[in-house]
């Protein structure tokens, strides 16, 4: 989660930890500012991202005109892992 602009709120923050849900904060010092929500799940057999436009609240689940897209993953078929947080990170230092 992006932490510019004070957008995120420190209840979402809480409620991630909580319930045991690996989250990452990222910060900008230089003003440019991390703005693609990409929420990832796994399970057993599976893993989804969703990557899109839309904020983790009400009005961004359920009012605005958002897009996004899901995307599925087998387990068994995974022969890397992504690391989104590290690609984000080191595109905004530099």
């Amino acid at each position: 989660m992006g932490v510019n602009l004070n957008v995120t709120s420190k209840e979402a923050l809480e409620q991630l930890l909580e319930n045991g849900i690996e989250s990452y904060v990222v910060y900008s010092p230089n003003n440019i500012i991390y703005h693609p929500k990409i929420y990832a799940f796994e399970g057993d057999e599976t893993k989804r991202a969703i990557i899109g436009s839309s904020n983790l609240t009400e009005s961004g689940l359920f009012q605005n005109i958002e897009a996004s897209v899901c995307v599925d993953f087998s387990t068994a078929m995974m022969k890397t892992e992504i690391n989104f947080y590290l690609i984000f990170t080191t595109i905004l230092m530099k």
